[in-house]
């Protein structure tokens, strides 16, 4: 080595400099025309110059070496970047290399992920010019640093940089730099740039904190090694982590053992990875969970934090593919920014329990949901603690066993206790395990531990707190030109029956059950019990199935005395059925258009119903002729759930190309699909509400009944008429599948608060409570021992703003009209909008033209307001006294309780009009604001505190609902009379539109029909069954955001007729 002293001589240097010019002249990379084009002062040796002076000062040699942009990307070769790069090319002789592809493999700005460039690429749409160029050639940080920062770009999904830039000084590289140079003492930054929302489910945001405040946090990677081949690849990824873990791995035999060591001792050199490494042979049984549960459950619960991996190979098919996971492992272990992220999330929100990869995109839907492991997973929920109601249906799990987890977080699975013998021996079995159940239960585990699940999306940097996307985007996404194609040219179509060719109105057909024997009065439902257990009796006679008639029978046999209330209880499950189902249409028209073109059909069912009575329901629903023959699982002893009729339809058929529809995840889908034969899969409006995050088991179980009937019954209208998200929809499908449910169920509620309440009298406020006040008229007469005493009040706010100018404290009436509702428009109208008067312009002193802006010039108008007062208090006078008059006439008086009902806000009508009604004023609203919620005597049937935009259907859609249930009148402008009579004063102005009449008068009347159809199956009970109002609305909201997105077709182009902000025509939303 030569000695510094000799490298700082000159003569040394010139050496050096000498040595560098030959490299340089010997590579094509100096480019001496160009060179001295660019430097006036370069002389007659250009190149010595450059070595003299340019490279170092980061001159460019050659109009296509960006010596900037190589220096961001190889931050060592500052100053001598030619250089380093002609050296390179000389390392490496087999390769082409261009500048551009000389990247420091070990610059953490480049390889650590807080520069994502893949992401940020697939962000990018500038158009420049420039842009176009780094992307042509350069690493994108190139184009971040030169311009992202400056536009503001984020670098990744997971950086909020321009929170980051607030609190420090990043200079012009930008955060990402200084965020790795600096681990800034100051604070930690956000990692999602934006909060959302996701209709009424939330997306967390929390802050990424140093690498320093992540020291010491005890972690374990338990990985299970069936495939010790894959080992080595996974070790690989595990450098993303802090050092210091401990690594957990169990393989299946003692060769697997050196293996396994080999490949850690290859991934990890000193200083990185696990600070302790323990392998251990296991049993092969009980797949990955055994090892994690049983087998280390020891050393797992002694740290604070798990990485569950294992070496997966196969998919539902069977094939050996590693795409699924490297789809987990990429969103659990994408890098060390990502890793800092998910121990972050955890050290920032202790109620973090579970951190999981949103699911393979290549699965099938129905992988998210229970399928045959919902039995011992109801089990298995109870004795942890929870509803085993949420063992059905779809669920939120981390779809191929892999996760990270806070050890307490997976307690509820450990006290189990759980051991080696309670897993079934290994049979190459792709469901119907413990350990696929167990697979299930890793997110509820969480939650039986006061803690949360997060499924974090590294791609986008979205963690959606408390529940995941169960690839509800793709399921009902079929239309009727996709199964013709599916269908043609296939030797055998089967068919399933219920819910598939006929729908059940209701989420949960065991909703309908009940209702039936409700029906018979008290007894009823202890009948149904009863009927249940004697089901099971003749299930297990080992028959292949069982009739009605068999288990009424066993059920007389057994409780003899009850044998007449049997019989009326099986009629009224009969009459039950005949009465609720609603064919799909659109499946049985597409059907019979194939069935002209020869296509066979064969109707296959699992029921207990008699194959007389499936007869009977196939010809209600129009569906006799488009049948070859019917398959009926207790005429033949055999069923589609236990796979034994797959095999009879196969002798009977001869199929070589065979496919099945129907909707039940596992009898008609997983189980065929085992089978090699074809499936088309038609989920109810049960399973769509499911797949999109609507928990039925989450309702309380006095309500589940009517939560399940009322929400499935309006979802099941819209499945029977269109496919799929994507069709047209109808005001009349809007108001029966949408409007409907909500109203029924805001209804219900006020008349259950009312009574609760001891309320005298309900005021429907005009123009919104017309549609609720015609619902509740229906409630009524069928129901008329229930009904509350009803009126559609006429007054609006601008009338409740007049009356409230009468009261002693006019400065209430003042404070609302200059209050949160914006207005736009000049004085002049300011006072027309708020209090219908329009006086001559010399009253406002020059001011009426003045175009003013609520609330930002709320000063000015309020002045002008102060001096106008005594004109505005003597309209507010009259106004007071024909509000009064027409109060009395209502026989509404000191002593009484009324109750206002009006789809929401923010209470202001209530407010003011408490100014002059007599005795006790509550208000009862299908939304509040937090604004309502503050007003006293209040109640939301759909959710109080709701924020614009982030949790209400009702809320964030205002516009249409205000619409469709507003009366065909104007808007009340006020009251006017002579003392003894009453006149209603309308805004000629403020009237609906034609196009907007035709709309809203096809959606009401869909509405009230929901209501009467619900009335006749159902019975006038069910108006007054424990409901869960906001279930209901939860269901409508995450099925409907599948089935109907956005009701373009309905809405598009149609206006709210509101003059109150200063807009006469408000223009619909309808995204």
């Amino acid at each position: 080595m030569i000695p510094a002293s000799v490298r700082r001589t000159g003569a040394w240097r010139a050496i050096a400099r000498w040595r560098r010019r030959r490299l340089i002249a010997s590579s094509s990379w100096f480019d001496e025309a160009f060179y001295r084009s660019r430097v006036a002062d370069a002389g007659d040796d250009p190149l010595g110059h450059f070595v003299r002076v340019g490279e170092s000062a980061g001159l460019d040699p050659h109009p296509d070496f960006d010596t900037d942009a190589y220096v961001l990307l190889n931050p060592g070769a500052e100053g001598q970047a030619l250089t380093h790069f002609v050296r390179t090319v000389a390392a490496n002789p087999s390769r082409s290399l261009q500048p551009w592809q000389v990247i420091d493999p070990a610059d953490p700005r480049v390889a650590s992920g807080w520069f994502d460039a893949e992401w940020y690429r697939s962000q990018l749409d500038d158009g420049s010019e420039t842009a176009d160029d780094a992307l042509a050639r350069w690493h994108p940080y190139v184009h971040y640093v030169r311009h992202g920062v400056a536009d503001g770009r984020p670098p990744s999904p997971i950086f909020d940089a321009d929170e980051y830039a607030e609190h420090h000084d990043v200079g012009t590289e930008g955060p990402v730099r200084h965020w790795i140079d600096e681990q800034p003492e100051v604070g930690p930054f956000a990692t999602l740039r934006t909060a959302q929302l996701d209709g009424l489910r939330p997306y967390g945001r929390h802050r990424v904190r140093p690498d320093r405040d992540l020291d010491g946090r005890s972690v374990c990677v338990m990985v299970h090694g069936f495939y010790p081949d894959v080992l080595p690849a996974l070790f690989e990824r595990l450098r993303a982590l802090p050092s210091g873990w401990t690594l957990l791995v169990s393989v299946v035999d003692e060769a697997a053992v050196n293996v396994a060591q080999t490949a850690v001792d290859a991934a990890f050199e000193q200083g990185v990875g696990p600070g302790r490494t323990v392998v251990r042979v296991v049993a092969n049984r009980g797949r990955n969970f055994a090892p994690l549960l049983v087998e280390f459950g020891d050393e797992v619960l002694t740290h604070e934090f798990v990485l569950h991996l294992h070496t997966k190979k196969s998919l539902y098919t069977g094939n050996e593919a590693t795409e699924w996971r490297d789809h987990l492992v990429d969103h659990l272990v994408p890098d060390p920014a990502g890793v800092s992220a998910i121990l972050s999330a955890f050290a920032d929100d202790p109620t973090t329990g579970v951190v999981q990869a949103p699911a393979f995109p290549a699965l099938p839907v129905w992988a998210n949901h229970w399928l045959a492991n919902s039995g011992r997973g109801r089990q298995l929920l109870e004795r942890m603690g929870l509803d085993p109601a949420l063992g059905r249906g779809y669920v939120d799990y981390p779809v191929g066993g892999m996760f990270w987890a806070r050890s307490a977080a997976l307690r509820p699975l450990y006290d189990l206790g759980l051991t080696l013998d309670d897993f079934e021996p290994e049979a190459g079995q792709t469901d119907r395990t413990l350990a696929h159940t167990l697979e299930r239960l890793v997110s509820w585990s969480a939650v039986a531990a006061g803690l949360q699940y997060v499924e974090f999306d590294a791609d986008t940097g979205t963690w959606r707190r408390g529940w995941t996307t169960r690839s509800s985007d793709r399921i009902g996404r079929i239309g009727r030109a996709e199964i013709a194609d599916a269908l043609r040219g296939a030797d055998l179509v089967t068919i399933d029956l219920f819910d598939t060719l006929l729908l059940r109105p209701a989420l949960d057909a065991e909703a309908l059950r009940e209702t039936a024997a409700q029906r018979l009065g008290d007894e009823g439902l202890d009948l149904l019990r009863r009927r249940i257990e004697a089901e099971v009796e003749v299930r297990g006679h080992g028959l292949g199935d069982s009739t009605l008639g068999e288990i009424y029978a066993v059920a007389a046999e057994r409780w003899p005395a009850d044998a007449d209330a049997f019989d009326r209880l099986r009629e009224a499950e009969l009459e039950l059925e005949r009465r609720t189902i609603v064919p799909r249409r659109w499946l049985i028209e597409t059907l019979a258009d194939l069935k002209s073109e020869g296509q066979r059909f064969v109707l296959v069912t699992d029921t207990f119903f008699e194959r007389p009575f499936v007869e009977e329901l196939v010809e209600a629903v129009g569906a006799t002729d488009l049948l070859d023959d019917l398959v009926v699982s207790n005429d033949v002893r055999a069923r589609k759930d236990t796979g034994d009729v797959w095999d009879l339809v196969a002798e009977r058929e001869h199929p070589e190309r065979w496919v099945h529809i129907g909707d039940n995840e596992f009898s008609d889908i997983q189980q065929a699909a085992d089978r090699g034969i074809g499936t088309l899969y038609l989920p109810h409006a049960g399973a769509i509400a499911s797949a999109a995050g609507f928990d039925l088991g989450a309702v309380a179980a006095p309500a589940r009944r009517a939560t399940s009937i009322v929400a499935g019954a309006g979802l099941a209208s819209l499945l029977s008429v269109r496919p799929d998200r994507d069709a047209a929809r109808t005001p009349a499908e809007f108001g029966y599948g949408v409007v409907g449910p909500l109203m029924v169920s805001f209804v219900s509620w006020i008349r259950r608060r009312a009574l609760a309440d001891d309320v005298d009298r309900l005021l429907f406020v005009a123009r919104d409570g017309y549609l609720p006040h015609r619902i509740m008229q229906q409630f009524d007469r069928v129901d008329p021992d229930r009904r509350v005493a009803a009126s559609y009040f006429l007054t609006s706010r601008r009338a409740a703003l007049r009356v409230a100018l009468g009261s002693d404290d006019p400065e209430i009436a003042i404070d609302a009209a200059l209050g949160a509702s914006w207005f736009g428009g000049t004085v002049s109208a300011f006072f027309d909008a708020r209090f219908g008067w329009t006086p001559e312009p010399d009253v406002f002193d020059g001011m009426a033209d003045r175009v003013v802006d609520l609330p930002r010039d709320e000063p000015i108008v309020r002045d002008i307001v102060r001096a106008v007062l005594d004109e505005l208090t003597a309209i507010g006078g009259r106004e007071r006294a024909a509000f009064d008059h027409y109060v009395s006439s209502l026989g509404i008086g000191a002593d009484g309780h009324h109750a206002l009902v009006d789809l929401g806000y923010s209470g202001t009508t209530q407010r003011l009009l408490e100014t002059a009604l007599p005795g006790r004023t509550s208000g009862y609203y299908a939304v509040l604001t937090p604004a309502g919620t503050a007003t006293p005597a209040t109640a939301a049937c759909f959710g109080d505190d709701a924020v614009w935009n982030d949790a209400n259907l009702i809320l964030n859609h205002q516009r249409i609902f205000e619409l469709v249930c507003a009366a065909p009148h104007g808007q009340v402008a006020g009251l006017g009379g002579d003392g003894t009579s009453v006149g209603v004063m309308i805004d000629s102005r403020a009237q609906v539109g034609e196009d907007e009449r035709l709309v809203v008068a096809e959606v009401q009347a869909a509405a009230i029909r929901f209501c009467a159809d619900l009335i006749e199956r159902h019975g006038p009970d069910l108006l007054s069954a424990p409901l869960d109002e906001p279930a209901v609305m939860r269901a409508i909201e995450r099925a409907g955001e599948i089935i109907v997105p956005s009701f373009e077709a309905v809405f598009a182009g149609l206006h709210l007729d509101d003059d109150y902000s200063g807009i006469p025509r408000l223009p619909i939303e309808v995204d």
